[in-house]
C-alpha cells in the first residue's frame, strides 16, 4: 500500500500544471515544476525543441515510477 502510495504521489508531482498555473508564481520560482517551465519556454520564448525535451524527461521520469508499479502487481496476480 505505501508503494502505491509513493507511486501516485510521484506521479501527481510529475503532471502538476493546472493549480500553481492558475494561482500564479510565487517569490523566487517557488510554483516551478517541470510542466510549467515546460509551457513557459514553448508558449513564451518559441523554444519548442527545448520543451519537447522536457516532455521527454517527464515521460522518463513516468516511466521509472510506472514500470515497478507495475512489475510489482504482475507478481501478486
Amino acid at each position: 500500500m505505501t508503494f502505491t502510495a509513493i507511486v501516485l504521489t510521484g506521479m501527481g508531482a510529475i503532471r502538476v500544471f493546472d493549480i500553481p498555473q492558475v494561482l500564479g508564481s510565487g517569490r523566487r520560482f517557488s510554483t516551478d515544476f517541470l510542466s510549467s517551465y515546460m509551457f513557459q519556454l514553448v508558449f513564451g520564448a518559441n523554444r519548442i525543441a527545448l520543451g519537447a525535451v522536457i516532455a521527454g524527461v517527464m515521460i522518463i521520469l513516468a516511466a521509472f515510477l510506472v514500470g515497478p508499479y507495475l512489475a510489482s502487481m504482475q507478481l501478486e496476480e
